[in-house]
């Protein structure tokens, strides 16, 4: 065996020695993230109100448009707060900023079972969870990922951001299934409860990143004089930022705006109401897809250059839109069109999180997550109650369709253009260039 042979295979031994100690040290810190992830403001409302919609629309004459509409006061919120709870994160702690969100982030859940028709109430509700449960987002979960882990960082990202997809995958029937027993007031409490009684205990005990627990000095704040990566002045100056900002932008409007209306799409097909929330034919399927997603994009920027894998697994949407243009589809075609949706909506949140510790850094990692979060959050908010409206005002959903499928390309197309993985030293000036 040749020198050069030699040397490859000690590394790629290295490597997954290196793989293997971060997992048997950090795995704890990957399930709470998993679980506060999965039971935070990202999903729960999301998949619930896919189901929950009906039977609000019923009980106080509420059209699509208006229920999907509260999405965007999610957004307002998440674009307020996310820069801020960034700089909560980066200067304080992840672990306390995520413990404080999930109590919070509960409760104002729980205040959706009193609501008595008023849409403003319904509003200004969606809009406190989300100023308040910003905290339970991925950017607090993932810098404690990124931290802790180097060899295996994209799964390890992959793993935690699975928490949207195991979601997605049971809420959905398990919704259904409370609101034909008990009324959707008492879904809304039940909900409201799952965070308290299991994302929160995990956290409280496994939510620790021991390198961040090094950084916090005496009076509580991170010392960020040893932590590797740009100043978030730096990182607003450089354009990459920006690309990767109005990427996600278009691609969460494009993902955002469709998996809310599926259910809609396939009942327009003429599906029943348990067949389109269905885990296995129907929205159900979007969170095992997700699951997929996850795990598929987390192995694969580990091994391979990031923005290419997201160029590949973020145009699957725009097939998905074309497929539902179609009209009424065989079983399997719908099938696809939604694991694509899935698959695609899994994939952005880690590529989101492992973009950012690769271009950036680490010394700013919340802030500059908060922003392209901020992003994200603008068309994943506008875009369901837009869907909605055009199809209370044409009948169709073609045309938002088309337009979906454009988004999602532009933003995937965008990606490619940002170039290789940057390295820092502890003031944020590069020091080296990946090959």
């Amino acid at each position: 065996m040749s020198t050069l042979e030699t040397a490859t295979v000690k590394e790629a031994n290295e490597e997954h020695e290196n793989s293997g100690q971060e997992w048997r040290k950090h795995y704890r810190l990957v399930v709470a993230a998993l679980l506060g992830i999965g039971l935070g403001l990202s999903p729960l409302p999301y998949y619930t109100l896919i189901v929950l919609s009906e039977p609000l629309m019923a009980e106080f004459g509420w059209t699509r448009g208006n229920v999907f509409g509260a999405l965007f006061f999610i957004t307002l919120g998440i674009f307020v707060t996310s820069p801020i709870v960034g700089y909560f994160t980066d200067n304080f702690g992840a672990r306390r900023t995520a413990l404080v969100s999930i109590a919070l982030f509960a409760f104002f859940f729980f205040l959706f079972s009193f609501m008595q028709g008023n849409l403003t109430v319904f509003y200004g509700i969606f809009f406190l969870m989300s100023v308040f449960g910003a905290g339970t987002l991925p950017v607090t979960f993932t810098r404690a990922i990124n931290n802790n882990f180097e060899s295996s960082r994209g799964l390890a990202l992959g793993v935690a951001l699975m928490g949207t997809g195991v979601t997605g995958f049971f809420i959905t029937d398990m919704t259904q299934l409370w609101i034909d027993e008990y009324g959707w007031r008492r879904t809304f409490q039940i909900l409201a409860m799952l965070p308290i009684f299991i994302s929160l205990p995990v956290a409280y005990f496994w939510f620790r990143d021991p390198k961040e627990e090094k950084a916090l000095s005496l009076n509580s704040r991170m010392d960020m004089s040893v932590v590797k990566g740009m100043t978030f002045v730096d990182a607003l100056k450089d354009w990459r930022l920006h690309v990767i900002g109005v990427s996600f932008l278009f691609i969460g409007a494009a993902i955002a705006g469709t998996i809310p209306n599926v259910k809609f799409l396939l009942q327009d097909q003429g599906y029943t109401a348990q067949m389109s929330a269905s885990r296995f034919i129907g929205v159900g399927l979007i969170g095992l897809s997700v699951l997929l997603g996850r795990g598929l994009g987390g192995f694969l920027v580990d091994k391979f250059w990031a923005p290419g894998v997201a160029f590949f697994m973020l145009i699957l949407p725009a097939v998905s839109c074309l497929i539902f243009l179609q009209g009424t589809n065989p079983i399997w075609l719908n099938v696809l069109a939604i694991a694509f949706l899935g698959i695609a909506a899994g994939v952005e949140y880690d590529l989101m999180a492992f973009l950012v510790s690769r271009y950036f850094g680490m010394k700013a990692y919340g802030r500059v997550y908060g922003v392209l979060y901020a992003m994200f959050a603008i068309g994943a908010g506008l875009a369901p109650g837009l869907f909605g409206s055009v199809r209370d005002k044409t009948g169709s959903y073609d045309t938002i369709l088309v337009l979906a499928a454009g988004l999602v390309f532009v933003g995937a197309l965008m990606l490619l253009t940002i170039g290789k993985y940057r390295r820092f030293d502890t003031f944020g000036h590069f020091v080296k260039t990946s090959e």
